[in-house]
């Protein structure tokens, strides 16, 4: 923004602050609504191999460990 736009500095501040003020919340829904997107797919990944854990299929442990720690973070 022009600061030569505005009658006064104030109001220049004041509109930047503003502007900061959406980024950040624009920002901030993207990073939340990707965290719950992420998190909605390792739930459903952590499904899968703890079905065949439970089904003795051993080799799908470190994947359902792996999952796990990832959905933990």
């Amino acid at each position: 923004m022009q600061k030569d736009l505005f009658s006064s500095l104030q109001k220049w501040w004041d509109a930047g602050k503003q502007k900061i003020n959406g980024l950040a919340v624009c920002f901030s829904s993207y990073k939340k609504k990707a965290s719950l997107e992420a998190r909605s797919l390792l739930l459903n990944l952590v499904s899968h191999p703890k079905g065949n854990i439970e089904s003795s299929v051993v080799s799908c442990h470190y994947v359902y460990a792996l999952t796990l720690a990832s959905l933990a973070k």
